[in-house]
């Protein structure tokens, strides 16, 4: 086993980038009960971390293991205010495959912006297509939003996946 592979011989093309921990939605499957129904939200985009230092850190790792792809998540990863830069900050390390998932919520105002700065996928989590049962789960009136969002991304021509918890 080497540092670039696991004891199975597997190698690590992937890193998977967590840019928040703060999402804009409650889902009752994710958030502490004790504020699921909180419907007021505010985050200011600061995170952990600077571009500067994700990209040393992305780049780091990309010299050791050869990366093909990376996965921006968070909580939400499009609140991260600089993702555009931090995109093709990625892109200029060479790393062509650049991944989002996202619950959509943002992605109807960024996803030709998105597309321009490099992202390859954008994968969707999707809780409901009814309305009703969309707000029951994730506190929020936003599924036309999101519905929009999903059909700019097929427009713009980004590779998209939904993705759902099924749920009684």
């Amino acid at each position: 086993m080497t540092l670039t592979q696991d004891i199975f011989k597997r190698t690590f093309k992937t890193l998977r980038v967590s840019l928040t921990n703060t999402c804009n939605l409650a889902c009752n499957y994710c958030v502490n009960p004790s504020v699921k129904n909180k419907t007021d939200f505010e985050y200011n985009g600061s995170a952990l971390l600077s571009n500067q230092q994700y990209l040393n850190i992305i780049q780091s790792l990309h010299k050791t293991l050869n990366l093909e792809t990376i996965r921006l998540t968070g909580g939400e990863p499009l609140l991260y205010k600089s993702i555009i830069p931090l995109i093709e900050g990625i892109k200029k390390i060479g790393i062509e495959k650049i991944k989002i998932t996202t619950n959509a919520t943002l992605l109807n105002d960024n996803v030709f912006e998105l597309k321009r700065a490099g992202v390859y996928s954008i994968n969707v989590s999707l809780d409901a297509v009814d309305d009703a049962i969309s707000f029951k789960i994730n506190k929020r009136r936003n599924l036309k939003k999101i519905l929009n969002g999903i059909q700019k991304t097929v427009d713009a021509g980004i590779h998209i996946k939904i993705s759902c918890v099924v749920m009684k």
